[in-house]
């Protein structure tokens, strides 16, 4: 917040939401922080205007349930990254799906491990990821690029009998929040990583469009 950077603050129920919005305006009282919350305990009008100021960053602290990353509400700084499991049909096909599936756990375990409490990890479907980065700008590309190092790291060395893996990541930025062209960007930047061996992450660039198809 003191960076000029928004908060995100993401839970699992309302009324853990309210618990925690409650805690942290107490907190907050004496310092020019704008903490607010989206849940259904706020009318539609309140919830109206919490969206609008948090897109003009007016707020700097947002509590709430999965309501805070549906598509009307939007931050000032977002990023996206798009994973694949690399090759994991060979997975299933040499170790079968009860493997495949311990392999995805492990997978979504140190996702959420190693990003921070107000990013959201979630799996898009098969061996595919997502994480989205709550304010977040190109500024932090070396640390994620280092968090990305560290997973595949502990996926290509497994400690126990989990077949190695590594994850091919591809990440775009926005500072107008989420949108069909974030993640058009993001999966070009995956298809680039793919294209060079997998096994990395890579952000997107203009050059990306010269290469993409059609």
């Amino acid at each position: 917040v003191q960076e000029g950077k928004q908060v995100v603050y993401l839970v699992p129920t309302t009324i853990l939401a309210q618990q925690h919005y409650n805690t942290f305006v107490q907190r907050m009282k004496d310092f020019p922080v704008r903490v607010d919350l989206l849940s259904r305990f706020r009318t539609a009008a309140e919830q109206k205007k919490t969206v609008t100021d948090l897109k003009k960053g007016m707020v700097d602290i947002v509590i709430g349930t999965h309501r805070v990353l549906s598509a009307d509400v939007q931050y000032k700084d977002l990023g996206l990254l798009i994973i694949d499991v690399d090759k994991f049909k060979q997975v299933n096909d040499s170790f079968g799906h009860e493997m495949g599936d311990r392999v995805l756990k492990h997978v979504a375990s140190l996702l959420a491990g190693n990003f921070r409490s107000m990013d959201y990890p979630a799996r898009i479907g098969g061996d595919e990821f997502s994480v989205i980065l709550a304010n977040t700008d190109s500024d932090q590309q070396k640390a994620i690029l280092e968090k990305i190092a560290a997973i595949n790291h502990v996926l290509t060395h497994p400690a126990d009998d989990l077949p190695a893996v590594s994850l091919s990541v591809g990440g775009a930025f926005s500072v107008e929040g989420f949108s069909d062209d974030l993640y058009r960007r993001a999966d070009l930047a995956l298809y680039a990583v793919k294209d060079n061996g997998r096994c990395g992450c890579r952000f997107y660039d203009d050059s990306l469009e010269k290469a993409a198809p059609g």
